[in-house]
Parts: C-alpha cells; structure tokens; sequence
C-alpha cells in the first residue's frame, strides 16, 4: 500500500498528463517533509469510499473482516457490481459508504491508519443506528479501538454501542463525539461492528470521521557530540574498479511485461494523482493498471482519467547521475 511515493534520498517522478507512448515529461525530486498547514486534517470514510476506486488505504482508511475464532483480519474484496460500489461480496461482510454489515461469526471492521502524532476528535458524519429490526436477529455490538485497546467516550465508558434487538426504539439512533484522543503516527483506529452468531438484520448505519485538532511537533533528530580520534596516516589505496555489476538501464516496457501485475519492478510504479495531489497505485486488471475514470497504463500508452492525471513514477536504486530517454526516442500523441 503506498500512497506518496517518497522513499530513500532522491524520488524520481515522471508526472504524464496526456496519453503518450513509453515515457515523457516532468522529473522532480521530492522530499518527505509537510508542513502543519498542508496537512489534511478531517477524514471522512464516506468521502473516502466514493473516490478509492477499490483501493485499499486511500485516505488512510481499509476495510475488512474479522474472524471470530482467530481474530484474523483480512482485506474485503471490492464489488463495483452494486449500484453503490462497496467493499465485501460473495458471503462476506460489506462495508459500503453508509453503512456496516457484518456476517455470522465475522465482523466487518473499517480501519484508519493515522498520518501523523496529534490529537484527533472522533465523529461521524450524522446518526448512527440499525437499519432495521428483526426478531429473529440478536444484538449487534459497534465498537471502537485504538490498535488493541477500546477507548474511552468522554463520559469514561467504552466506545461500545449495543443496538438490542427488544429495545429497538427508533433503531436505537445515537451520536457521539469523542474529543482529546491522542495517536502517533502509524496507529489504527478501528471501527468494528459485531452480530456474533445470528446475522439477522444486522446492518448498521455508521459513517466515522476522524478530525486532526492538534498536530504534534516534529521531533528533531538528537545531535550527539562526536569524539575525535587521532587521525591515522592514510596507505595509499587503489583505484577501484568500476562498478560493472548494477544495473544501469531500467526501461519501463520491461518492467511492465515483466512484473505480473506487481508494482515496484525495476523501481516502477504506475499511478494516477488524485483530487488532493496524492499519488495513488493503480489496480491490475485485464493485463493492463487501471486508474481513475477511465484512466490506464498499458506495454505503450499512458491515458489519464478525468481530473485523474496518470503517472509512471521510478525511484532510483543507487545515488548517481541518469539520462532520461524515451524509447526509440518516440513519444506521441495517439489520436486527433
């Protein structure tokens, strides 16, 4: 799962805004670094869902389910075949972008990985309930974790919502706003719901936001004061010999015939940039990446999507200097 493509010292991105045989266009270096004011601070899993296109991680959110027995998690497949696209088909728990349903002895788990140290406010977009009642159905249980551990709502208990299937006034509606939760960089909020052993009318209605009010600061490197020891006379060394060993052309027809459907082959990774100037990887399908509304990578051509430029990105392997090339030192236009 990657999202920006900032790895080692130097990045090397080839940005393709038209569809364009082999390799075009701009080279930047980028560095890991973001400033208080461009980090995003409210994340909405309804917002998420509705422009992921099946990617797992975008925005921070993935979507699961849970054994019961084991308490494994696994990715939920995505299903485009509903009107409303959504995560889970085939028997297993679904998590479309209003609502949770989970399976018999199986929960459905929405996650969201923390993008950096700060103080988040748990909310949700509006009113969270149980779509429908059923006397056959039992109780549903939502709850939320951070990483192993339930927290706490503002009044000291559990974030933990039992819709009992006998007191099922107005669908057991409730809100909550938990404010002052702390996360590091890398924790996983966990929005689980639970039907146990009786799936009956167990969907629930639940739409989580996670809002950034704080951000830690950046937490410099510590200096250590170095001790100097007495310089040696040098031996006179030789000449090494040049490095005849790595790898010194990457070519991306290569390494798209060649990878599988895997990204990261040669050190290139195929993506489109989405709304908010994230690089995401796009999905294989039909040997060829599939992007954003219509958008695409193929052996040749490179075809944007609509408000979804297509990139190729290459990150470099070694430190050095590179000529950038296009194959056959052709690149066109296909089409009026």
């Amino acid at each position: 799962m990657k999202g920006y493509l900032l790895r080692k010292t130097v990045t090397i991105m080839v940005t393709v805004v038209t569809a364009v045989q082999c390799m075009g266009g701009i080279v930047s270096v980028s560095a890991d670094e973001t400033s208080v004011s461009e980090k995003k601070t409210r994340y909405e899993m309804t917002e998420s869902i509705g422009k992921c296109n099946g990617q797992q991680g975008y925005d921070g959110w993935y979507y699961y389910s849970k054994n019961g027995d084991s308490g494994e998690l696994t990715e939920l497949p995505w299903d485009e075949s509903v009107e409303q696209a959504s995560f889970g088909k085939g028997g297993t728990p679904t998590i479309s972008f209003i609502h949770m349903t989970p399976q018999y002895n199986t929960s459905a788990v929405l996650a969201w990985k923390a993008p950096y140290s700060g103080t988040v406010t748990l909310k949700m977009t509006d009113d969270m309930f149980r779509v429908s009642s059923y006397d056959g159905g039992d109780n549903v249980v939502a709850s939320i974790k951070l990483n192993n551990e339930k927290i706490k709502k503002d009044d000291g208990t559990d974030a933990e919502w039992v819709f009992d299937k006998t007191k099922n006034e107005n669908n057991s509606k409730t809100n909550y706003t938990i404010a002052n939760v702390h996360v590091n960089k890398g924790d996983i909020l966990y929005h689980e719901v639970d039907c146990g052993l009786n799936p009956g009318a167990a969907t629930i209605w639940w739409r989580p936001v996670v809002e950034y009010t704080d951000f830690d600061a950046e937490k410099p490197d510590p200096t250590v004061t170095p001790t100097i020891e007495p310089t040696a006379t040098p031996e006179a060394t030789a000449t090494p010999e040049p490095d005849t060993e790595r790898k010194t052309v990457f070519k991306k027809v290569d390494a798209f015939n060649e990878c599988g459907g895997k990204q990261g082959k040669d050190g290139w990774y195929f993506m489109y940039k989405d709304s908010k100037g994230a690089y995401i990887d796009m999905t294989w399908t039909d040997n060829h990446f599939k992007g954003l509304d219509g958008g695409n990578i193929n052996e040749h051509f490179i075809v944007p999507g609509y408000a979804a430029p297509a990139a190729i990105g290459w990150e470099a392997p070694y430190t050095g200097t590179v000529t950038l090339t296009a194959q056959d030192n052709t690149v066109y236009r296909d089409g009026p």
